[in-house]
């Protein structure tokens, strides 16, 4: 790894990724734990992770007014509303459809970018089998009777599996 520092966006990517580890372990842990309980600890995450996020918007940008800022205030006001309302046994609900569409969203990405781009096919293959693998299971949580009932593991060993990607990723990055 360089000796250099590491820069305030891949300070974030990190944090981010920790954030991500820990709701994995906690939705890992969800059949244990109830709603409640795992209502507020997503909450405070999605709370902690807004905040970030607009402080470093701040921080880099000097500016209150962008993207950024307004894509922190909506994650802060997601997980006040998830801590609020308890709504965590409602996400199980649509972590299907989330998973299928992320999917389905990342296999037409790198897709796109093949073609337009004319990037190499070994550059998206980790995109591709996570984006395959999400829809896979995605329409398996949907469509097989039972299934469902894992889907918060599912989704926590997905968060999981995507943290270390993005902790791997920065420091691959920062290698080359």
């Amino acid at each position: 790894m360089n000796s250099k520092k590491l820069n305030t966006e891949e300070v974030k990517s990190i944090v981010v990724s920790s954030l991500l580890l820990v709701l994995g372990v906690i939705f890992c842990c969800s059949l244990a734990i109830g709603i409640k309980a795992l209502s507020f600890i997503v909450g405070i995450c999605l709370i902690v992770g807004g905040i970030i996020n607009i402080s470093f918007t701040i921080y880099n940008k000097k500016s209150v007014c962008d993207i950024q800022n307004i894509a922190g205030t909506l994650i802060l006001a997601f997980g006040i509303l998830i801590m609020e309302l308890h709504l965590v046994g409602i996400l199980f609900y649509y972590i299907p459809w989330l998973m299928i569409i992320i999917g389905v969203v990342l296999i037409l990405y790198i897709i796109t970018s093949l073609v337009n781009e004319g990037e190499s096919f070994r550059s998206f293959l980790a995109e591709l089998i996570i984006g395959v693998f999400l829809f896979a299971l995605g329409l398996c949580l949907k469509f097989i009777e039972g299934f469902i009932e894992y889907a918060g593991i599912m989704f926590g060993i997905v968060l999981i599996l995507l943290s270390i990607y993005m902790i791997v990723g920065i420091f691959v990055k920062r290698k080359e």
